[in-house]
């Protein structure tokens, strides 16, 4: 199944969970989530780039997305918190400095580290006693390190804009009205997460 598809199915299942009676959603309860995300976009990007500008022997490995969020619902349908993940990218490759064919080979390291803190504001759709369907917006900051080692140089800089921004859509499922686990899509960061939460209810609260 590829990316497009689980966009689909994931749709599908939020119209038919919203056209439901019961709502999960409590007003003024906090949760906490972990997460583990896929893909990391850079890693598919320099694996495309690096391969089709003459560099060889190209590896690259990621570490994350993974992160956490945490969120405070602040109505029945709107909710405002925090997300923020890491992931890092390592590739390695052999390269001809400047094309010139007559020089010898250089094999090379980098890394890029990315640490993203966002201010997310999510509208609850749900109308359901298990599952809270929801999609969501947010903007924050990026921090960036850039690491290049080689037998000819090496040097580190933040390249990317500190500006991180996503857009997306998810599904919560509770195995209990204070546990459960969740899937998010979106633009901006990893496509698709997983992760599971912990929910904390306002005591005496009256909905």
């Amino acid at each position: 199944m590829n990316l497009r598809h689980i966009f689909i199915t994931i749709t599908l299942v939020l119209s038919i969970i919203i056209s439901g009676n019961t709502q999960i959603v409590e007003r003024h309860s906090t949760s906490l989530e972990v997460y583990y995300g896929y893909p990391d976009t850079y890693t598919l990007l320099y694996r495309s780039v690096l391969g089709s500008q003459g560099i060889t022997r190209v590896t690259t490995k990621g570490q994350g997305p993974f992160g956490a969020r945490f969120e405070h619902v602040l109505s029945r349908r709107i909710g405002i918190g925090l997300d923020l993940w890491y992931v890092n990218t390592k590739i390695t490759g052999i390269y001809t400095p400047n094309n010139n064919i007559s020089a010898s080979n250089v094999s090379f390291t980098a890394n890029l580290a990315r640490l993203n803190a966002l201010v997310r504001v999510t509208f609850h759709l749900a109308r359901h006693e298990k599952f809270d369907p929801y999609v969501h917006v947010g903007l924050g900051y990026l921090y960036s390190q850039f690491n290049f080692q080689s037998s000819s140089r090496s040097n580190r800089d933040n390249p990317l804009l500190p500006i991180s921004a996503r857009a997306g859509m998810g599904l919560k499922y509770y195995f209990t009205p204070e546990i459960g686990a969740v899937v998010d899509v979106g633009f901006g960061g990893p496509f698709i997460s997983v992760g599971f939460f912990k929910r904390w209810l306002k005591k005496d609260e009256n909905n």
